[in-house]
């Protein structure tokens, strides 16, 4: 049988807290990496990131922690 998040948070509480920090450090550098993306042309020789490509970017990223927000047992 196959332990659920739930399960394996009670079994090990140090291995969820470090899911827990590479999951939040995962969503931070996202972020980070679309505001470069979006800010610093000269990176991409003068590329311009289509607007509403970072639009669909944000949007991901923002369901992305809505979902990760209510997955965490008693966080919602």
């Amino acid at each position: 049988m196959v332990a659920g998040g739930a399960e394996l948070a009670a079994e090990d509480p140090a291995g969820s807290a470090f899911q827990e920090a590479a999951r939040r450090f995962g969503l931070a550098m996202y972020g980070l990496l679309l505001w470069v993306a979006w800010r610093r042309r000269d990176l991409m020789g003068g590329y311009r990131y289509p607007v509403w490509l970072l639009g669909v970017g944000v949007l991901a990223w923002l369901v992305t922690l809505y979902l990760g927000y209510n997955a965490v047992p008693g966080a919602a």
